[in-house]
């Protein structure tokens, strides 16, 4: 949940209609540092230029000498606080213990790459599972010299095949059928059925070549069953190959990630625990099954999400922030899972760390809130807010205006800024 949304009960002051008539509202943005989401209390920050005074005997009027502006500085006090705070809180100090710049969002000043200076923190058993803290950065700069950038886009592919190299070591040593009682092979006859159907039903892209490989990959699956159940290296490779050609029955990349992102919450969902599962090995081994098999579902899954979503182009700083956090809490929950080994928490953090490199919020607008106080069309409205047309089209998507010519007057509709 975003800051706003968080601030909402708290005497309305992010509430819509408050922020419509307090205009420095509308610049105000959610304050984090690396992707991680905190209360800003104060802020100080300090610039100028590096002036030297030169002064000379018998002269009444010295010389001042402009060596160029001074480092920029920025200090941030703040909170968090909330139900998920162990977890925040960890996520907050090892942001300000990574080596190197960040992207730290200012409330009032933008997106900002800065290095941290120093970090100090409070936590108080009297107030209870909220950390005030005070942070002060430094604006990175740029060197002279020529080089070498970091391919953010190639950081999230290569942390993600090493989490999907992890992640098929374990698969290949939790899964077993062998020697197991008939309902261990049956369930996991099961799990491969219900992974087919998962795909089928999950809504028909639109490239019809790609549709029709999906099905044959996925009629594979169970065609092949008593095999690949057998060898759980063979068949992490067929889940994988079907996931991934299910991410790409899309022609347009937002419906690819909203199918990835529906189909990866939603997968296991429905499954029941397995009954007696802690009462005999057998039982034992076919919920340790079900738990990996759903395991590999969602990382894989996951891993497609995220290659798709740094090759978007998104219109806002809040779309963009959004996706990240919506990435970033589903790795989370990944870490939490029992089959997770240290190795594989690592290579899910490094991932988490990738994303926000490769999802920058750099140069992107604002989405921004616009009264409409009489019924007027849509290319009146664009023409009114932006002085000229062009945006008409984002208003009407964006809102969902089912009649172009006629916004209702009292509403509220979500704007660019410029």
């Amino acid at each position: 949940m975003g800051l706003r949304g968080l601030l909402n009960p708290i005497g309305g002051l992010f509430n819509p209609v408050n922020r419509a008539r307090s205009p420095w509202l509308e610049n105000y943005q959610n304050p984090s540092f690396r992707g991680v989401q905190f209360f800003v209390d104060n802020t100080d920050n300090k610039t100028g230029r590096r002036t030297i005074a030169h002064e000379f005997p018998e002269r009444d009027v010295g010389f001042a000498e402009d060596l160029g502006r001074i480092t920029k500085t920025f200090t941030v006090e703040g909170h968090i606080l909330g139900d998920d705070y162990f977890a925040t809180r960890d996520k907050l100090i090892d942001a300000m213990n990574t080596e190197g710049s960040g992207e730290l969002v200012h409330p009032y000043l933008g997106i900002l790459q800065v290095n941290v200076v120093s970090f100090s923190y409070r936590e108080s058993t009297k107030e209870g599972r909220i950390l005030r803290f005070s942070v002060d950065f430094i604006e990175s700069g740029s060197v002279k010299f020529p080089v070498q950038a970091a391919d953010a886009k190639q950081g999230v592919t290569d942390s993600g095949l090493d989490v999907l190299e992890k992640q098929k070591s374990i698969f290949e040593k939790a899964f077993d059928v062998a020697k197991q009682p008939q309902h261990v092979i049956e369930g996991a006859r099961n799990l491969v059925a219900n992974l087919q159907g998962a795909l089928d039903n999950s809504g028909a892209g639109d490239i019809i070549e790609l549709v029709a490989d999906l099905g044959f990959a996925t009629r594979q699956l169970v065609a092949e069953v008593n095999d690949l159940i057998n060898t759980p290296s063979v068949l992490f490779d067929r889940m994988r190959d079907a996931i991934g050609i299910f991410a790409t029955v899309f022609s347009d990349p937002n419906e690819q990630r909203k199918a990835l992102s529906s189909f990866g919450a939603n997968f296991g969902s429905d499954f029941v625990p397995v009954p007696n599962a802690t009462k005999t090995p057998s039982r034992l081994q076919q919920q340790q099954n079900q738990d990996t098999f759903v395991d590999v579902v969602k990382q894989v899954t996951l891993v497609e999400q995220a290659e798709v979503s740094i090759d978007l182009d998104f219109p806002s700083v809040d779309e963009a922030l959004a996706e990240r956090i919506e990435l970033s809490e589903i790795i989370a929950v990944e870490k939490l899972r029992p089959n997770t080994d240290d190795e594989l928490f690592q290579v899910l953090n490094d991932l988490d760390a990738k994303l926000v490199d490769a999802l920058p919020l750099e140069n992107l607008a604002r989405i921004l809130e616009r009264e409409v106080k009489t019924t007027t069309p849509a290319l009146v409205l664009s023409y009114e807010i932006f002085e000229d047309v062009l945006q008409e089209q984002d208003i009407i998507d964006r809102n969902n205006i089912r009649h172009p010519g006629f916004v209702p007057g009292g509403s509220t509709v979500e704007v660019l800024s410029a």
